[in-house]
């Protein structure tokens, strides 16, 4: 993200309070990977619960499934193999120009 000229600090899910993290007006959060479960996430569950209104959040592997699991999602195990590390084509479907991927090179 800093490549890009993004302005950006990190802090570990247990570094800093939700209360913390809202006294610095947040223009974004970012939720990173694990290790662990999103039970295991330290700050992450409340920080969406409490943020995710009002800020916008992305979340990757396990913060994914914090952002899901504060909303009201479930986790659960993948009928497939679980594949960590392996690089592998994604292939999508732009829907309109407003989509998640709207403008990305397919």
């Amino acid at each position: 993200m800093g490549e890009l000229g993004c302005n950006f600090d990190v802090y570990r899910n247990n570094e800093l309070t939700v209360e913390e993290l809202k006294r610095r007006n947040l223009r974004g959060v970012l939720i990173s990977p694990g290790p662990g479960t999103s039970q295991d996430s330290g700050i992450s569950l409340q920080t969406v619960l409490e943020l995710g209104p009002t800020v916008p959040l992305f979340g990757v592997c396990m913060g994914l499934q914090c952002i899901g699991v504060a909303f009201g999602g479930k986790i659960v195990c993948s009928p497939f193999d679980v594949v960590h590390g392996k690089s592998s084509l994604v292939y999508y479907d732009e829907k309109g120009e407003d989509g998640l991927f709207s403008g990305l090179p397919k």
